[in-house]
C-alpha cells in the first residue's frame, strides 16, 4: 500500500463512518471496553449492551471494584464470558496502577489483553502507528495484497505489521485501524464484497485476479468434540429449580447454570464430583428417561445434552447447603422464569431451562412406566 492509498482510505473513513458510541472521544477505557465486547459479536448487538454496561460500570475503577457476579449480570447477553472475566481482571490492573499505560508494550502487560486488543487501544486512543488486525481488517487487507497464506499463522500477521506499520509514523493510526476495519465490516464482506465502491479497489490484488470470496484462507478445521453431558434439574416442593455457580468441565464457571455431568470427562479432583455423582444416582434410582435434549456448541466442542428433572424436597434442599458449601459451589433455588431472564446465567443455562420447560411436564420413567409425580 503506498502513501496516496493510505490517505485516500483514510479520507474515505472520515466521509463514511458509522456512528458508534465508543467513537464519541478518545478515553481509554470506553475503546476498552468496546474492543473486548466486539469480539466475535454483531456491531447492532453491542451497542445496546455497550450502553447498558457503561451506565453501570462508568469508569475503570468502577468495574475493579465490583464482584463477578456483578460483571457476569452485566455482560448477559454478549455471550462468551471468558471476555468478561479478562476485562474485569484488566481494570482491576488498570485501578490498581493508577493510570493508563502509555506504550504498547506496557498494555500488552496487562492481564487479559492480547496483541490485537493492545494494539487497537493504543492506536486508537493515542494514535499510535500500531496496527490492529481484528477479522475484518485481516479480510481486507489479506485481499487487497491477494496473500493466500492462511490468515491464522502468526507470519501472516508480522508481514502485514511489517508492510503496513511504516506507513502509520506520521498519521493518526487510529484512524487508520478504524478506517480498514469500517471497510471491512460494510464492503469488504466475506461473501459479494462492493468492490466497484471500495476505496482502494484500483491496488486490490484480489479484485484483479477475480478471487476475493477465496481469501482470507484458513487451516482445515479440527473436527468437533462431541461431548455427552447429562443436566440436572432438582425441583423443589415450590417449583423452584437449583443453579449452581461450576462445572466439572471447566466452563462458564463464574454464571449459574444446572449441575452438569460430563460422565467421563468430569475431573475427579473437581470439589463438586461427589455432588454430581449423587445427582447421577438419584436419577438412576428414579429410573427417569430425560425430559428433554439439546444440542450447545462451545470451546471448539459440541455439548449433547440430556435434560433429567426430579423432585426434591425441603429437607433434602436444606441438606444441600453445607455439601455445596463444602464444595467451594455458590447455589441458589429459582423460578424456571426468573432463571430464564435472569442476568447472572449463561445462555447455555437458558437454554437447557427452556428445552425443559417446553418439553412435556410429565417425568415419565424408563421403560414407558406412567409418571410417579409431577411438577
Amino acid at each position: 500500500m503506498n502513501i496516496s492509498e493510505r490517505d485516500r482510505l483514510m479520507s474515505w473513513y472520515h466521509e463514511n463512518h458509522r456512528v458508534m458510541p465508543w467513537r464519541r472521544d478518545r478515553e481509554p477505557y470506553r475503546i476498552l471496553v468496546s474492543e473486548f465486547m466486539l469480539q466475535q459479536t454483531t456491531v447492532s448487538a453491542v451497542i445496546p449492551l455497550y450502553e447498558r454496561w457503561m451506565s453501570i460500570f462508568p469508569t475503570v475503577e468502577a468495574l475493579a471494584k465490583a464482584e463477578v457476579e456483578e460483571v457476569m449480570q452485566a455482560w448477559s447477553g454478549l455471550g462468551y464470558y471468558q471476555r468478561a472475566r479478562r476485562l474485569h481482571q484488566t481494570a482491576r490492573a488498570l485501578a490498581s496502577r493508577g493510570t493508563y499505560p502509555s506504550t504498547l508494550s506496557g498494555w500488552l502487560e496487562l492481564p487479559g489483553l492480547g496483541p490485537y486488543t493492545a494494539a487497537a487501544v493504543t492506536s486508537i486512543a493515542y494514535g499510535l502507528p500500531y496496527l490492529a488486525l481484528d477479522t475484518n481488517a485481516l479480510r481486507v487487507l489479506l485481499r487487497y495484497y491477494g496473500s493466500l497464506e492462511p490468515v491464522e499463522k502468526r507470519s501472516t500477521h508480522r508481514a502485514l505489521r511489517e508492510d503496513l506499520e511504516p506507513l502509520l509514523q506520521d498519521v493518526d493510526a487510529g484512524i487508520f485501524n478504524q478506517a480498514v476495519m469500517e471497510l471491512g465490516a460494510t464492503h469488504c464482506s466475506p461473501r459479494e464484497p462492493r468492490c466497484l465502491v471500495c476505496p482502494l479497489q484500483k491496488g486490490c490484488r484480489a479484485r484483479l485476479m477475480g478471487n476475493a470470496e477465496e481469501i482470507p484462507r484458513r487451516k482445515a478445521k479440527k473436527p468437533v468434540r462431541r461431548t455427552p453431558v447429562a443436566s440436572y434439574l432438582p425441583v423443589d416442593q415450590h417449583g423452584r429449580i437449583l443453579l449452581l455457580r461450576g462445572t466439572p468441565l471447566g466452563l462458564l464457571q463464574d454464571l449459574y447454570q444446572p449441575p452438569l455431568d460430563a460422565f467421563e470427562e468430569n475431573r475427579e479432583d473437581w470439589a463438586g464430583s461427589d455432588f454430581i455423582l449423587s445427582l447421577r444416582e438419584r436419577q438412576n434410582s428414579l429410573g427417569l428417561a430425560a425430559s428433554a435434549s439439546l444440542g450447545y456448541s462451545i470451546s471448539g466442542r459440541r455439548l449433547e445434552i440430556e435434560v433429567y428433572s426430579f423432585p426434591w424436597d425441603d429437607i433434602s434442599a436444606k441438606a444441600l447447603e453445607p455439601v455445596t458449601h463444602l464444595a467451594g459451589l455458590a447455589s441458589v433455588w429459582v423460578s424456571p422464569d426468573s432463571a430464564e431472564s435472569g442476568g447472572a446465567v449463561s445462555s447455555l443455562t437458558r437454554k437447557i431451562i427452556s428445552a425443559w420447560t417446553g418439553s412435556r411436564s410429565a417425568l415419565q420413567p424408563k421403560g414407558g412406566r406412567s409418571a410417579q409425580c409431577e411438577l
